[in-house]
């Protein structure tokens, strides 16, 4: 099951840096969520027993109700994590304000 899920995983990465999956920030909590036809993924932080951040990739049903988790392959999920932030809060588009202000 992960190795799909870890392929899931680097089809999100490359959609989001293409900016075809668009992001937003999740609710009160620390995450961000982008939602499909049937299913939505939602990106948490979670620590581990010694205080380490953990990113958590969560998969939702249409009820909102969460029928997988994954935490494996930190790096890629922080690769992720990092997409999905720039994203939601248009990183880039803010990045290329301040410089055409500056210029």
């Amino acid at each position: 099951m992960s190795d799909k899920i870890e392929e899931l995983v680097e089809k999100l990465l490359a959609n989001t840096n293409d900016g075809k999956t668009k992001w937003e920030e999740a609710g009160l909590e620390k995450g961000f969520l982008t939602s499909l036809s049937k299913f939505s993924i939602l990106l948490g932080v979670t620590q581990n027993k010694i205080g380490d951040n953990i990113i958590e990739l969560s998969i939702l049903n249409s009820e909102g109700k969460t029928i997988e988790e994954y935490r494996g392959q930190q790096l890629t999920l922080s690769s992720l994590w990092n997409a999905a932030r720039r994203a939601a809060f248009g990183v880039e588009v803010a990045i290329d304000a301040l410089i055409e202000e500056l210029e």
